[in-house]
């Protein structure tokens, strides 16, 4: 599986898409996403039939100005893995930060 994006940047919202290339013959894909690049904190992990997902609101919200780490494998009908997981693909979420800009026009004066 070759990753597509998010990589190495930073990600519109906390929801990130994902998508990456499809594999022939595969019946899903299981995406993980972990805290470390050696995918060892396991933050999340789906099955997904599509080769393109959005985070769900319900799964467990990501914060603010952080990297995360995500991989992909194909799956067959049987449930197991059609070549090898893909490389570790990474992002960060946006920094969360509300800029607000007040302008005063000048307006017309007496």
């Amino acid at each position: 599986v070759v990753l597509e994006g998010p990589l190495g940047g930073e990600s519109e919202s906390l929801t990130p898409y994902f998508s990456w290339s499809s594999i022939r013959n595969a019946k899903n894909y299981t995406l993980t996403l972990a805290s470390d690049e050696g995918m060892g904190t396991l933050l999340y992990t789906t099955d997904i039939k599509d080769q393109f997902f959005q985070y769900p609101k319900d799964a467990p919200p990501l914060a603010n100005n952080t990297k995360y780490y995500w991989t992909v494998i194909a799956n067959n009908e049987g449930g197991e893995a059609i070549g090898d997981r893909s490389d570790v693909g990474s992002f960060s979420t946006p920094l969360g930060v509300i800029e607000i800009e007040f302008i005063y026009g000048a307006g017309s004066r007496p």
